[in-house]
């Protein structure tokens, strides 16, 4: 096998070329499922083994795979789904394999669930309002801290996600690519360090020609754009993310306030405008935030 990476197909894994448009046409097929059956040691009387179905197990969409029709001119029976493995070398020598993920599934994903929890946190923060000077104040401190680290921890995840895409698409532009930013020349090996989210967004991926501009979008442009000032505000923190101006919030303010709620949502919106499409199997990733 190439140690590099390669592809497994059931118990076996092959080393094949990662053909990225390939990539992502192939995520029709993640809805398969593989599950077995297992004998009990115990007998049922009688003395017939006891059969005991395990849950089957959904394949998970945020797995880097594809879709396989046959092999070295061999049509397989009902097409197969390939996983693409990531090779490792543990302390103890051993080389082991693992499912390389989506990166930006992956932290949408993490995004909304962390979202979902900061935004049960926050209601419960709010219901325990009691009368205090000339307004109320928050008596559940445990409430009101989970809800700014889990939202906290959704929007920078959820921004994450836009930059994990937008680097992911910057690879399959041809290596002889620029872009002219001011005066400076950028190669296509140097844009993800060098080039700005905007300019990625704007500049680089519309060139791809399966690939939709959202610069033009107004409405999603300002979600990018307020979804990045929020996440600016939070790891830039300043004042100790505190405010005495009810009228001027501090970032925790913000969350508090409710800003955070689409985070995942947006991201989410943002990638999809741009592929024109979403991963089958994994639309939960577009929802509303938990209710509950």
């Amino acid at each position: 096998m190439n140690h590099a990476g390669g592809w497994a197909r059931g118990s076996r894994a092959r080393s094949l070329a990662d053909d990225y448009p390939r990539l992502r046409a192939g995520l029709s097929a993640s809805t398969s499922k593989l599950g077995c059956v297992a004998r009990s040691r115990k007998q049922r009387k009688g003395g017939k083994p006891r059969k005991r179905t395990q849950p089957r197990q959904r394949a998970d969409t945020r797995t880097r795979q594809t879709r396989a029709l046959g092999e070295n001119g061999v049509q397989y029976a009902s097409p197969e789904r390939l996983i693409h493995m990531q090779p490792l070398r543990t302390e103890s020598g051993d080389l082991v394999y693992f499912p390389s993920p989506f990166a930006w599934v992956l932290l949408i994903d993490v995004a909304r669930t962390f979202r979902d929890r900061g935004e049960r946190a926050r209601r419960r923060t709010w219901k325990s309002l009691t009368p205090f000077a000339d307004g109320q104040v928050a008596q559940d401190e445990v409430a009101a801290n989970d809800a700014l680290a889990y939202l906290s921890a959704a929007v920078v995840l959820a921004f994450a996600a836009i930059e994990a895409y937008a680097n992911e698409e910057l690879e399959r532009l041809p290596a002889t690519e620029t872009i002219k930013v001011g005066r400076q020349e950028i190669a296509r090996d140097d844009m993800a360090r060098q080039l700005s989210i905007e300019d990625k967004l704007k500049k680089a991926v519309p060139r791809l020609a399966d690939r939709n501009a959202i610069a033009g979008d107004a409405k999603l442009w300002a979600r990018f754009v307020a979804l990045k000032t929020l996440r600016d505000d939070l790891v830039h923190l300043k004042e100790r993310g505190y405010s005495p101006d009810p009228e001027a919030p501090s970032p925790y303010a913000r969350l508090m306030r409710g800003d955070a709620a689409n985070a995942p949502d947006d991201a989410a919106a943002i990638i999809q405008a741009i592929l024109g499409s979403w991963p089958e199997g994994s639309r939960h990733l577009l929802g509303e935030p938990d209710s509950s």
